[in-house]
């Protein structure tokens, strides 16, 4: 099984020196991409909240609808 352009710091690291970056650079190109853990975590969380946040509205239109009789 293949890695994916992105899927590992050894890319980013074969980029640095393709480009000749200083460190400087070197940590902003690495800074760019985060590792796909992270980005599913962040995801996951926000899915999370807005799930979340969706039962609560739609609770309390039935509550609103409801209590309107």
């Amino acid at each position: 099984m293949g890695r994916g352009p992105v899927a590992g710091r050894s890319t980013v690291t074969a980029l640095v020196r393709h480009l000749g970056l200083d460190r400087q650079a070197s940590a902003d190109v690495g800074s760019l991409f985060a590792s796909s853990s992270a980005t599913s975590n962040a995801v996951t969380g926000a899915a999370s909240v807005f799930f979340l946040m969706g039962g609560i509205a739609a609770a309390s239109a039935l509550q609103q609808r409801c209590g309107s009789r």
